[in-house]
């Protein structure tokens, strides 16, 4: 799979690609609970990868993975005790990962959040950090496999799930 940053020309695909995420994992034991035009918000994507922070995961031409890294955190965030003590701006952030069905199982995830973590490396950040739905056990198997560490346990509000139960997790770097 080749990994790569999104370009603006790039964002009807991106977005096509996380209502495909969103319809064909609804009804499935572990659906992302996005909501198509409210998560991910049609702006912030476009936003997001104006600035160059949405990265797509590309196989035979297909986008089959997306995420967006940035320095944004929810404000739960602030009520847990993370291991590393940096300002915001040495922290990235994933959000909205996401495999399209088709390729579970391939190891598109474990690649994505590795491309995260390198990134980091190499622009000398101090961790990696994000939140996983309590009950989305692979993302917790794949996160806590990869060396993440389990930082707390915290209600956070989201506009496609409402206030929902969420566990954060750190990679230092």
């Amino acid at each position: 799979m080749e990994i790569r940053k999104a370009v603006p020309e790039e964002f009807l695909t991106v977005m096509a690609f996380y209502d495909a995420v969103t319809d064909q994992m609804e009804g499935s034991e572990y659906p992302p609970r996005w909501e198509k035009g409210v998560y991910p918000e049609p702006e912030f994507i476009r936003q997001e990868i104006e600035k160059g922070q949405v990265f797509i995961g590309l196989e035979e031409g297909t986008v089959a993975a997306a995420m967006v890294i940035n320095h944004q955190a929810a404000d739960g965030y602030k009520d847990v005790a993370w291991g590393v003590d940096a300002p915001a701006e040495d922290i990235d952030v994933v959000h909205a990962l996401g495999v399209l069905p088709g390729h579970h199982k391939k190891g598109f995830g474990r690649q994505m959040v590795k491309k995260a973590l390198d990134m980091a490396r190499e622009n000398g950040r101090a961790a990696v950090r994000l939140d996983v739905l309590e009950d989305n056990l692979p993302a917790k198997r794949l996160y806590e496999g990869m060396g993440f560490r389990y930082t707390g346990h915290v209600k956070l509000f989201y506009e496609d799930t409402g206030i929902t139960d969420f566990l954060l997790y750190e990679f230092a770097i």
